[in-house]
């Protein structure tokens, strides 16, 4: 059993209800999960990109707060939404194969999409380490 004090074992799994992916183990505040992470698509009011990105969130003393990043431009947001229940099959099918952790797999198949979509907005890559702002868990690296 892992120790719970030790944040670098905080996983995520997905929520169904919520439709993300929340931290369990960094407790709940209000009824909102403290650590969440959620595929978003959005239209950048600034350039008119329509795109898909991670967003991590959490909660600190009843404040929330998050950490965007995106991943790929999408035509619209079904396209959004088929790729990520394509990515969540895939990432399930490595995660039961190669006994990984579900979001992990999740993050590689985003990373590979950036990689594919190489553009000036794939701001997934333009960092040497993902989700370092806000709250330590597994995903901070």
């Amino acid at each position: 059993m892992s120790d719970l004090s030790d944040t670098t074992q905080w996983y995520a799994t997905y929520n169904e209800e919520r439709g993300s992916f929340v931290v369990e183990a960094a407790g709940w505040e209000e009824g909102c999960p403290n650590i969440e992470y959620r595929f978003r698509y959005f239209i950048d009011p600034c350039t008119g990109h329509r795109l898909g990105a991670i967003d991590k969130r959490w909660l600190s003393n009843g404040y929330l707060s998050n950490d965007l990043y995106t991943f790929k431009g999408y035509r619209g947001p079904k396209e959004f939404e088929a790729d990520v229940q394509r990515m969540m099959t895939e990432a399930r099918q490595l995660a039961q194969t190669k006994q990984r952790d579900f979001f992990l797999c999740m993050l590689d198949l985003v990373k590979k999409r950036a990689v594919k979509d190489r553009r000036e907005y794939a701001y997934i890559l333009d960092y040497d380490t993902l989700f370092d702002i806000g709250p330590e868990d597994a995903y901070r690296w």
